[in-house]
């Protein structure tokens, strides 16, 4: 059976995310890419895991590096997200008028994220026309405080402190395929 792309494209947009972006190389050759198909893999050991386009120059110079480090964006970093994001901006490319230090693996580690994961490759997988990379973390920092840059239905978002956002209507669920069964691990509706 074959999926329609832009279905897919929007089905997968409708998981929201938070954003990374995944920095590696070597100094004086450093190079940058935004992402969000990261997740913790394992806490003995340490891993995460990462997907990587294979036609980036990201994937390149992770492989030949051997590590990389995950920087999760806070929430007001939107705008190094898109710079990041972008095949044509220059500062993809040694991170020209990008805030770093380099951590213990000699990869950049971005000034001001949330969160960051200096990581060490230890697998790759196939994953199509990406490359699952799975790192070993070295090392891992955490903000004291700051709110995550998310990603959803092709769009930045933040967090809303208005409250929580109010559940799809039941009856639209069952029109467009979902079963009743679906709801609930034990088969039945919600109470």
């Amino acid at each position: 059976m074959v999926v329609d792309k832009a279905l897919f494209r929007a089905a997968a947009g409708s998981f929201a995310s938070g954003v990374t972006v995944i920095t590696s190389g070597f100094e004086g050759s450093y190079h940058g890419i935004t992402a969000s198909a990261f997740t913790s893999l394992s806490l003995e050991p340490t891993q995460v895991l990462v997907c990587i386009n294979r036609d980036t120059r990201a994937l390149t110079v992770i492989k030949a590096c051997g590590c990389f480090c995950v920087n999760i964006l806070d929430s007001s970093q939107e705008a190094l997200s898109r710079v990041f994001a972008s095949r044509d901006a220059p500062q993809r490319d040694g991170l020209e008028g990008i805030e770093f230090a380099v951590g213990n693996l000699g990869v950049p580690v971005l000034s001001a994220a949330l969160a960051f994961f200096e990581s060490r490759v230890v697998q790759e997988y196939d994953g199509g026309d990406h490359v699952i990379m799975v790192g070993e973390v070295e090392r891992v920092g955490v903000a004291q405080e700051g709110e995550p840059l998310l990603y959803f239905r092709g769009g930045y978002r933040q967090l809303s402190r208005k409250g929580p956002v109010a559940a799809p209507q039941i009856d639209g669920l069952f029109s467009s395929g979902w079963r009743r069964e679906a709801l609930t691990p034990w088969g039945g509706l919600p109470d």
